[in-house]
């Protein structure tokens, strides 16, 4: 089959159409996780880690985008963030959790009751927020428990609703809070447990943002700071990229403007050669008095101009 220049020409421009819309899509996905990261969690180099000291009480460990990520990397196929495992055992102990801590949910209404704590949901666990946006609410919401909740401990009866009355809470208890409040607000949330831990996994709806899902974690993280979902898998190519989509700001290094130093050009000043004006003193007319003394007859004139 031959094919001619012409047909190569068309095959290579379209090649180069489809690659300029796949770059041009690419960069304005990483633009828009990066307005969610900063209308979620503000300016990067303010991110911070939460930490308990030997009394289990939180306190923050600024961090930055690329160790948030690199952090994630490394925890996330580990079995305290593995969501999915596939062991049996772990299935039925996340199923478990999971309809334990939700409050519509009957099979979770029934396990409640067989373990003797059909209160357990009790008390008003829903954080109120006058956050007019989306991100606004989750973040309105996400920050009032990272505030309140001081210490990381099993609040009284191991109510969500203690955590809030008494400062201290641990996993299941925020995460509980968080989806359930934001569940409040339409907002679409979902409680992720895995053996060792709790979060929330949300999808916004927001026409500008809607169908982006991430994960957060107001146990570990300070700030709503969007995770890549965790399920037990290493994290994507793109999903690294995401997590770094919101850099933080370089400080400008300021360029002096040069000073322009002129050299001044010396002229020789010309050397003045005088003109000798010889002047003839005149001759006394003969008909000019003169004084038998030797003194001269001269007057002067009241100006002080001498005359001969």
């Amino acid at each position: 089959m031959r094919i001619n220049k012409g047909t190569i020409l068309i095959v290579f421009l379209l090649l180069a159409l489809f690659s300029h819309g796949a770059s041009a899509q690419t960069v304005d996905e990483l633009r828009k996780f990066a307005e969610v990261q900063r209308a979620l969690a503000g300016d990067p180099n303010q991110w911070a880690s939460r930490r308990t000291d030997a009394n289990n009480f939180f306190y923050p460990i600024l961090t930055d985008p690329k160790q948030i990520s690199d952090a994630e990397k490394a925890q996330r196929t580990q079995p305290v963030l593995n969501s999915n495992p596939l062991a049996q055992n772990d299935k039925d102990y996340i199923r478990y959790f999971e309809a334990l801590y939700d409050e519509e949910s009957d099979e979770g209404a029934f396990y409640r009751e067989q373990a003797g704590t059909p209160d357990l949901l009790s008390g008003n666990i829903k954080l109120r927020t006058d956050a007019e946006t989306e991100l606004g609410k989750i973040k309105s919401m996400y920050e009032q428990i990272t505030t309140r909740v001081a210490q990381y401990a099993e609040p009284s009866g191991d109510k969500p609703s203690s955590c809030l009355i008494e400062n201290m809470g641990e996993c299941r208890h925020m995460a509980t809070i968080l989806q359930e409040s934001m569940e409040e607000y339409g907002i679409n949330s979902e409680l992720v447990v895995a053996p060792g831990h709790a979060w929330v996994r949300v999808t916004l709806s927001d026409p500008r943002y809607a169908g982006i899902t991430f994960d957060l974690d107001p146990t570990w993280y300070a700030q709503p700071i969007p995770l890549a979902p965790r399920d037990g898998t290493p994290m994507s190519p793109s999903w690294e990229k995401l997590m770094t989509a919101i850099l933080p700001s370089p400080t400008p290094t300021i360029t002096p403007t040069p000073s322009i130093t002129l050299t001044p050009t010396i002229t020789e000043t010309p050397t003045l050669t005088p003109t000798i004006s010889i002047t003839l003193e005149p001759t006394a007319p003969a008909a000019y008095p003169t004084s038998t003394s030797g003194g001269s007859s001269s007057e002067c004139s009241g100006g002080g101009v001498c005359s001969r």
